[in-house]
């Protein structure tokens, strides 16, 4: 039985032990492209590069054979490093399938669908899969442009509009409007003592702290068939613990309807005010990941 942390990575058609890993980083967020950066050694010297791209690769972190983390994707990049005698380093990008969304250019209009629906259409013409869970209703919009911009950028545009985030998980990309559709959480224990913590997954440091932002929004738009209504929507945090005077006003609220411009009013709040509450952590658990709700114990606060 093979004990401690192993990292291992396949690519393509390529016999599992092509490559060893010499060193890696991983960078991801909600509603972010995550990006992991690899350093591979091989035995060979010769792999062609142009052959890599946009070839399947798995990353795995294990340990005491059990699979702690599994990170998929499509290589972006491939180059080729130092060689010698025994090996060869290549240097590896690898990106989630949804990158793909950012390799084009079009401008369209969608009829009468409601933004998941346009957002689904998106994923279905680059054939991307997703576990789409949304609680809250989305009206059906008449149209909906698009116009000369990415699919990526339009997907994450109107997913901002609606208050729509996604993240990738061990089984693929998820796309919710709610964080009650995250994983079911982990505990963690909070040890500042970082050479004690060997076995168990830790947090050995931890700040959380508030931040000023704005506490309410106005948002104005018109509707070209009745111009004289009043078309503004107001939204306040009142769980805001201080109260202070600061207010966003916008004049084009890119809603036409007073069924749109409600929500569409509260999740523009909710973005501005989304890191008022925010921390900071260092952690050994390859586990946590965005989209990963968990749960600290053991901190005096």
């Amino acid at each position: 039985m093979k004990t401690g942390l192993r990292f291992s990575c396949t690519i393509g058609n390529l016999a599992p032990m092509t490559f060893a890993v010499v060193n890696f980083t991983l960078d991801e967020a909600l509603s972010s492209l995550f990006t992991l950066s690899l350093t591979l050694a091989a035995p060979r010297s010769d792999i062609d590069t142009d052959t890599l791209l946009l070839q399947t690769a798995q990353f795995t972190v294990t340990r005491d054979e059990n699979p702690q983390r599994e990170v998929k994707g499509l290589v972006e990049s491939a180059v080729v490093g130092t060689t010698n005698r025994h090996q060869t380093l290549y240097h590896l990008t690898v990106r989630p399938e949804m990158w793909l969304l950012t390799l084009d250019q079009d401008s369209r209009i969608y009829h009468q669908l409601s933004v998941p629906e346009i957002l689904y259409n998106l994923l279905k013409q680059k054939k991307l899969r997703a576990n789409m869970r949304f609680n809250d209703p989305h009206s059906v919009r008449e149209y909906t442009t698009m116009k000369r911009e990415s699919s990526y950028d339009f997907f994450t545009r109107l997913a901002a509009e609606e208050g729509i985030f996604f993240w990738f998980a061990d089984d693929g990309l998820h796309v919710s409007d709610s964080h009650l559709n995250m994983r079911a959480p982990d505990t963690l224990i909070y040890n500042p003592d970082v050479t004690s913590a060997i076995e168990e997954n830790v947090i050995s440091k931890w700040s959380f702290g508030s931040y000023m932002r704005p506490e309410s929004i106005s948002q104005k738009d018109r509707n070209y068939h009745n111009p004289n209504y009043a078309l503004q929507h107001n939204a306040t945090d009142f769980e805001a613990e201080n109260s202070t005077p600061f207010h966003i006003f916008e004049s084009y609220g890119r809603f036409q309807k007073d069924k749109e411009g409600i929500p569409f009013t509260q999740y523009r709040l909710e973005a501005l005010r989304a890191d008022s509450k925010s921390g900071q952590a260092d952690s050994n658990c390859i586990r946590l990941m965005p989209g990963r709700i968990f749960t600290l114990t053991h901190h005096p606060i």
